[in-house]
Order: C-alpha cells, then structure tokens, then sequence
C-alpha cells in the first residue's frame, strides 16, 4: 500500500484519501493526466476512503408533525349510534346500568344542542365553547349529567334495568330526526326527586355519522300511551 497523499499512515491507519493504481512517473501533480496525483514520484489514482453517498432521484418526504390527540367536544360514540335504533337501544342500556359509565353515556349526546324539557343547555355549552370555556363548558355538562342520570338510581326491579324494544315507540323518523317515546321502569319514592312522567319524549337527530341525543322531555305534563 502507497502512502498517503499528505502525511504518512497515522497510528490509527486513517487518513482523508488511499492511492489507487500507478502510473506514469512524475515530479509533481502538473506532469500527471487529471485526476491522477503524483505520490513519490508516481501518478497515481486517488480514492476517497468515506465518498459521500450518490444523489438520488428520488424526493425527500418531510416528515409529518406527531398527531396531537384531542378530546371529542360533540358526541364519540362512533360505530354503536350510526343507525338511530342502535343509538337508543345502547343510549338506553348505558344509562340504566348500576356501574355507568358518564363518559360513555355523555358521548351519546349532542351538547351543541341539548333541550331537557324546556331548558337549552346547548345553547349554553355552544357559548362556553365558543368563550374558549372548555373547563367550565365540561364543568356544566357533568354537573347536568349526574343531576339527571339520579332517576336510573331509583329503579325498583333489577330486570328491568335490561334494554326492553316494548318499551321505546318510535313516534317519527326522518335522514336527520328520530322521534321516541320511552315508557321509563317504576321507580321507588324520593321525595326529593322532582316528578317525572311515566313515558318521556327523546328525539334523537343525525350529526355527522352518528345519532345523538337533541332532547329529552321527562317532565309530568301528561301521560302519553304506548300501545
């Protein structure tokens, strides 16, 4: 092996460039064909120990910023509500299992809307949101969710916390609403619970892919009938 073109071998054997074949002889570099080098009185071929790497014809793709996950404001339940019978159907069996799920149930509603009896807690929440709000926006609907999920407490028959089809009628259905009746379970005494009627009103409508919960009617202002 030729030495190297500006110093001798180091004691770590690395150095910038090797000598390849030899030539012609020569006194300097000038007496040698391009590229070749004159090494002790040699033309020789250099090669580079490290070449850089051939350019490539191929784009370089930027890489993607990482996905930032961001809470669901509006809904969530994704699959099990994309038809409006399922929605009631899994709405209903949240609401009435002794161990709930709030975040589960809460995905089931459209808080960009919501009417209980006469009451527009979406146009509320819709406010907050838009305040940028968001932690007393979530405050309100929590509070609002426990207050009325305490009815599902106060079941009387461990059976009947059991989806029943018999007890939903549906009154009216369109691509964008979905009207029921629901006949409610009995419900023990509480004198501190405010007076519900037997069969609610729920109107279920179309956001998105999924359909979610716009209003519920449970007050005592008359009995409807499910026949």
């Amino acid at each position: 092996m030729v030495g190297c073109i500006r110093c001798n071998d180091s004691a770590d054997g690395t150095h910038a460039a090797r000598v390849g074949e030899v030539s012609d002889s020569c006194r300097r570099t000038g007496d040698c064909k391009r590229p070749l080098l004159c090494v002790e009185n040699r033309c020789v071929e250099p090669k580079v120990v490290n070449p850089l790497p051939a350019a490539s014809d191929k784009p370089t793709m930027a890489k993607l910023p990482k996905r930032i996950p961001r809470p669901i404001l509006v809904g969530g339940c994704l699959e099990v509500c994309e038809r409006p019978e399922d929605a009631v159907r899994h709405f209903i069996t949240q609401v009435l299992q002794l161990k709930r799920d709030e975040d589960a149930i809460r995905s089931f509603i459209d808080t960009s809307l919501l009417v209980h009896n006469r009451t527009h807690h979406g146009d509320e929440w819709a406010e907050l949101f838009l305040a940028h709000r968001l932690i007393d926006r979530s405050e309100s609907i929590e509070r609002w969710l426990k207050a009325w999920l305490k009815w599902a407490d106060l079941v009387v028959d461990p059976l009947d916390r059991r989806y029943d089809a018999a007890a939903v009628r549906v009154q009216f259905q369109d691509q964008s609403q979905y009207v029921i009746d629901y006949h409610r379970p009995d419900l023990q005494d509480a004198p501190s619970m405010r007076p519900l009627a037997q069969v609610w009103r729920i109107t279920m409508e179309k956001r998105g892919l999924e359909w979610l919960v716009a209003s519920i009617d449970d007050e005592s202002k008359g009995i409807r009938s499910i026949p």
